[in-house]
């Protein structure tokens, strides 16, 4: 799930962007490009830029597996999550407040793994937490042998029905994620 920083944050306009990067649709990776004199204050900055970065893959990855960019414009240094930027420079328009991985891998910024999305349909498409026994969408009766399954739809939380055994349960609860979420829905 994406945690923007600053949802509202502008990106820097794309001219800049394309003067900074090189973008791999096919494997998400940016790479920064030999910057020109009036992305910096002195000359022996840019030489050190070019020197040290120019060619090499951008960003490096967060605690939650996104890549990140420390990019500065006008003389401001601000941390940006990779994939907001990559939106931009491939509509050439501020990405929406949120972006969500098809895969649920945060460091993969393909192209075709990036969707626009909403809140709740981005809830969707996340693994279900660790430490949790159960499939998801999938709950024990208290004091008995059986489950039942519920799922979040349309802001309600709907009982799908109780059930002698998890498969089943989880069954039942993938039927109805696939109905609820479309594209957005993770049986697992």
């Amino acid at each position: 799930m994406e945690m923007s920083p600053l949802p509202t944050r502008q990106i820097p306009p794309i001219d800049f962007l394309n003067e900074c990067f090189d973008y791999n649709a096919a494997t998400g990776s940016l790479t920064w490009k030999e910057r020109p004199l009036n992305h910096f204050p002195k000359v022996a900055s840019q030489r050190h830029f070019n020197k040290r970065y120019s060619g090499h893959e951008a960003g490096c990855k967060d605690p939650n597996g996104h890549v990140v960019l420390a990019i500065t414009y006008n003389g401001s240094k601000k941390i940006y999550f990779a994939h907001r930027v990559i939106w931009k420079i491939v509509t050439g328009e501020n990405p929406p407040p949120i972006i969500d991985h098809r895969d649920n891998n945060q460091s993969n910024n393909a192209w075709a793994n990036l969707r626009a999305a909403t809140m709740a349909q981005n809830s969707q498409n996340q693994h279900r937490r660790r430490g949790k026994e159960l499939p998801k969408g999938v709950f024990r009766k208290r004091n008995t042998d059986r489950f039942y399954a519920q799922i979040m739809a349309n802001k309600k939380l709907l009982h799908l029905g109780t059930f002698a055994s998890p498969e089943e349960a989880h069954e039942a609860y993938c039927r109805a994620a696939r109905m609820a979420h479309g594209e957005f829905w993770r049986p697992i």
